[in-house]
Order: structure tokens, then C-alpha cells, then sequence
């Protein structure tokens, strides 16, 4: 069996680790620190190349950036990851094949590279090679979902937020990318944080789409 690794970029000044970046303007960009591992960005992997671990960890990085923040810009993301070279350094450890299970991690071994959120579902690093959400597909309409997590994302391929949930499923947790008319819904859900929670899309009669937040389920089961 392949020997697996899981890798972090640690400051090399005082040892956290490197949880997300944020950038306001173009030329703007800093990061953010934590004390605990399984907070941080991380790459659990099969490369044993410094270069292309390196390359790797740093484009899990780019899509991770903090919920207040907008996507790096392409035009500094070289100079972004000059700055991550300079003041941090990757260290390692060998893991399971399961450490993924419920793990905030990108997983890039052979030829397989998707992130997984900290459900353990599984989200494709391009927008377009996930579960897509369409408002029109009538079988879709006024469908439930059982939300576990909502917010935006970063496409690989675009480097563009758009949005994403993941739901509860019959056999494990879905992620679904979502319309960018609910881009705003998205990030609202976030912020309100009242998940898992019950929600329903449909179009209102302007035509614009929505999701209709329930109460949360734990909320709704300690007023039972």
C-alpha cells in the first residue's frame, strides 16, 4: 500500500499553522494562523516531490480563503506564493488511508485530487465537475434539503467564489454547487449559522431565485 502523508504550511516564526488567506484589493493579502492542525489547510497525498507538494498545498490554499474575503486575484498569485515560501515551511506526517473521514483536507493522490469538507463529503475542485443545483429542473422544484454547511467556494478553474451547500443524505453527506443567483443566499446562510436546517428553493414571482431557511432542526427539536 502507497505510503500517504498529510502536509501543512507552518510560520516559521512562532510554528502555526496556516488556516486561510485574506485579500481585500488586488494588492492586498494576508493570512490567517492557528494553533491547531485540523483547523489548518492541509494536503493528505502520495507526492514525495518537495516542488510539486509544495505547488499542491499552496493551490489548496487558494481555495480557502477567509469568509470575509474575496478570491485571490491571479494577477499576485505569485507573489502570494512567494510570501507563503518565505515565511512558512511544509511539514509532514504519515497518516491512515481514512484520515480523510471528517476531515477539512485535500486529498491528491495518483491521479485524484478533490477537497473534502469536514463532513466528509466529497467537492471537486472545479465548480462544474460537482452536483450542480438548477432552479428549472422541475424535478428539483420545491424539493427539501437538509442543509449541513452553506457558503461560497473557490473554482479552480476560474478562481471565481460561487455558491455551495452540503446536505445530509441517505448514505452519507452530498456537496452541491449552487446557481450564482444564490450566491447571496449562500453567504447569508453562512453568517446566520443555523445549521443543519430544512431549506427549499424555488423562484419567487419576479423570477429570482431563493432558499427558505427553516428553523434550524436542533432549534426546532428543543422547542419539541
Amino acid at each position: 500500500m502507497t505510503q500517504l502523508y498529510r502536509a501543512w504550511f507552518r510560520s516559521k516564526k512562532d510554528g502555526r499553522y496556516l488556516q486561510s488567506y485574506k485579500t481585500d484589493t488586488m494588492e492586498s493579502f494576508s493570512v490567517q494562523l492557528t494553533d491547531d492542525p485540523d483547523e489548518a489547510v492541509s494536503l493528505v497525498t502520495d507526492i514525495t516531490n518537495d516542488v510539486q507538494l509544495e505547488t499542491r498545498l499552496f493551490q489548496a490554499v487558494l481555495r480557502h480563503p477567509d469568509r470575509s474575503s474575496i478570491p485571490l486575484f491571479y494577477s499576485i498569485t505569485i507573489e502570494a506564493f512567494q510570501i507563503v515560501r518565505h515565511y512558512f515551511e511544509i511539514v509532514t506526517d504519515k497518516v491512515d488511508p481514512d484520515v480523510i473521514e471528517g476531515r477539512e483536507v485535500t486529498y491528491a493522490v495518483g491521479d485524484v485530487l478533490v477537497d473534502y469538507d469536514r463532513f466528509g463529503a466529497e467537492r471537486q475542485i472545479a465548480r462544474d465537475n460537482n452536483r450542480v443545483f438548477n432552479l428549472d429542473e422541475a424535478d428539483w422544484a420545491k424539493r427539501q434539503f437538509t442543509v449541513l454547511a452553506a457558503g461560497h467556494y473557490v473554482d479552480s478553474d476560474t478562481g471565481q467564489a460561487y455558491a455551495g451547500m452540503t446536505v445530509a443524505g441517505p448514505d452519507q453527506p452530498t456537496f452541491w454547487a449552487l446557481p450564482d443567483e444564490l450566491l447571496e443566499w449562500s453567504d447569508l446562510a453562512y453568517q446566520m449559522n443555523n445549521f443543519p436546517c430544512v431549506v427549499e428553493f424555488g423562484r419567487l414571482e419576479n423570477g429570482d431565485g431563493v432558499g427558505a431557511m427553516q428553523l434550524s432542526i436542533q432549534l426546532r427539536e428543543d422547542a419539541e
